[in-house]
């Protein structure tokens, strides 16, 4: 999955959609998989491979990096193969990221200029904020998850497609609406009593069952439409 501007522009092909400071987190800390069953740590931006999907996104290229957040918890014991995040982004950006961090811009280490102390990730930090704006034309956020295993005794591939975009008449960016619109169908979900389990509860042990049609329903009814295929 991977939220991008709608048109690419050099050097990066990127535009911020949040914290600059969490997306050079995303990008620096190790990421961690499920590898035949076992935890696996690898690095991230590391695994770049080639992603098409729908015109205009016929070649983009996508990596690791560590997005799985709860699923490496719940999924753990009951994968025997792999389970692994990778974001997309346009051709080119992964190494030219893995670039700065080579020349040391993520250092947070003080280095003396001119007589003054400059930490290098603030100084790339502030840059991004300023030079990664993103533009009037909006963003677009591409996801496919792919799960293939067996079901009843037979082999069967399961593929979740999503391309969404920024809305012009609300001024709702793509990243707004496909973070913020789960999570106000979940609470929504709660005050009106379809949702019945309390305390900190992972997602994907919530909409599954009767839960998961709805929630994918509401998600369409806002403008969010996810796919689903057998192959």
């Amino acid at each position: 999955m991977g939220g991008n501007p709608l048109h690419a522009r050099p050097p990066l092909k990127y535009s911020i959609l949040y914290a600059a400071d969490s997306l050079l987190d995303f990008y620096e800390r190790k990421t961690i998989i499920i590898e035949r069953g076992r935890i696996k740590e690898v690095d991230a931006l590391s695994g770049v491979e080639s992603i098409e999907f729908p015109h205009p996104f016929s070649r983009m290229e996508c990596f690791y990096t560590d997005g799985l957040s709860s699923l490496i918890h719940t999924m753990q014991g009951k994968i025997i193969g792999r389970l692994a995040e990778k974001t997309v982004r346009y051709p080119g950006h992964a190494r030219a990221v893995k670039a700065l961090k080579d020349w040391g811009l993520f250092s947070h280490e003080p280095l003396p200029v001119k007589g003054k102390e400059v930490i290098p990730r603030e100084f790339l930090k502030t840059l991004l904020d300023k030079e990664w704006k993103l533009g009037k034309d909006g963003d677009v956020t591409l996801m496919r998850v792919v799960v293939s295993g067996k079901k009843f005794g037979h082999p069967a591939t399961h593929v979740f497609e999503m391309v969404d975009y920024f809305d012009p008449e609300k001024q709702y960016t793509s990243m707004a609406k496909t973070t913020c619109f789960p999570a106000s169908i979940a609470a929504r979900m709660i005050v009106d009593g379809k949702i019945t389990q309390r305390g900190v509860l992972f997602p994907e042990n919530v909409f599954q069952a009767d839960l998961f049609k709805p929630f994918m329903k509401t998600l369409k009814d806002k403008g969010v439409v996810i796919t689903q295929k057998k192959v």
